[in-house]
């Protein structure tokens, strides 16, 4: 599907179905494609966190690709590995394919700084050969900054393919960035919710039992000021205020110190532990 579609689309795949091995097979197949025609092939792969990056490499080494890794901390001589592999894909005179591995924030360029003297962007803009751009945990490359700091085609949209993964591309109260994201990557071709996960035998079954933790006082007057803030953001228009306060309203909700009490009494429900 996602050939016949240009090699553009998302896998909307639960975790554990494989969708990092579906992704790096997307990519061997288009390297043969870009090969049978003579031409090389940069793949750039886009992870949330460093420890799915070197996660993707370990994957990506058992495909035969021998990616570079950039991130702000990167070794002298891994950087210059990186600069090697866009040099080889932009001159090389026979088929090959290179591959770099990146965090969002490594190719997001910060605050107002000019993206042309953002390395990693100042190498993309140079870069006018045949380019795959996976994205992994598509949903969190949704902001306007990230959005804005994925390679675009240039009017040559024949060389830039795309793949998105996610077990759930949608953004979590931000159809904006949803409809942004989609329209970049493409549309979900393939589906794999928990439930057929589950049945596929690659999720263990399980029984979900919900706690709920009430907000303490001072975190329930907290998560209002927050609420507040989103909404004046939005009626704003300003799309990075807004981001901002829903990371600190989930941060809140995610640490709410009534967790803690309530792990303890799970516990201590628990005979053999």
């Amino acid at each position: 599907q996602w050939l016949r579609n240009g090699r553009r689309g998302t896998f909307a795949m639960a975790t554990g179905t494989g969708k990092t091995v579906t992704a790096l097979a997307a990519a061997t197949v288009t390297s043969k494609m870009t090969a049978d025609r003579g031409q090389a092939l940069l793949v750039l792969v886009v992870v949330p966190l460093i420890d799915l990056a070197e996660q993707w490499r370990e994957s990506a080494e058992e495909f035969g690709f021998r990616p570079g890794i950039w991130y702000g901390e990167s070794s002298k001589a891994e950087r210059e590995r990186v600069h090697r592999s866009f040099h080889l894909a932009r001159t090389s005179l026979e088929p090959r394919a290179e591959m770099v591995i990146t965090t969002a924030d490594s190719l997001t360029p910060s605050g107002r700084s000019d993206p042309a003297r953002h390395e990693l962007q100042s190498w993309l803009s140079r870069y006018d050969g045949n380019l795959l751009v996976i994205g992994d945990e598509v949903h969190s490359l949704g902001t306007p900054a990230r959005l804005a700091a994925l390679p675009r085609s240039e009017g040559n949209r024949d060389r830039l393919f795309t793949l998105g993964l996610s077990a759930t591309p949608k953004r979590h109260m931000d159809d904006v960035g949803t409809d942004a994201l989609l329209a970049y990557f493409g549309e979900p071709l393939a589906k794999i919710d928990i439930k057929e996960a589950i049945r596929l035998g690659a999720l263990v079954k399980y029984r979900y039992f919900p706690r709920f933790v009430d907000l303490t006082g001072e975190e329930a007057d907290e998560y209002r000021k927050l609420s507040a803030l989103i909404a004046r953001a939005i009626a704003a228009g300003n799309d990075e205020a807004r981001d901002r306060a829903i990371r600190s309203r989930s941060r809140l909700v995610q640490h709410a110190s009534g967790k803690m009490a309530e792990l303890r009494s799970v516990l201590e429900e628990i005979e053999d532990r």
